[in-house]
């Protein structure tokens, strides 16, 4: 997956006391805005793969105190780049 593809995912995010923080929408991620720690597990994920991370936040992120949240994310469907159109090509 490159910088200049997009990810659609499905991700459902928990704070450490078992909240959820996020819904069950897909998102699509453009890879060049995506966290590193995020980029290298969907860099590791196939179509249709789970991973299950474990998310540091410190006080900057949270704007509060440090804590953790639990990522369950899902690889729907990697989006490459739009091709230009042959009579638009240099």
């Amino acid at each position: 997956m490159g910088e200049s593809d997009v990810a659609k995912v499905r991700m459902h995010t928990w704070n450490q006391q078992g909240a959820m923080m996020s819904d069950d929408k897909p998102l699509m991620m453009p890879m060049a805005k995506v966290p590193p720690e995020l980029k290298e597990v969907l860099g590791h994920l196939h179509v249709g793969e789970r991973a299950r991370m474990w998310v540091e936040m410190d006080e900057e992120q949270t704007g509060a105190a440090p804590t953790q949240l639990i990522v369950d994310l899902e690889l729907l469907q990697v989006v490459g780049p739009p091709v230009a159109p042959a009579d638009l090509a240099i």
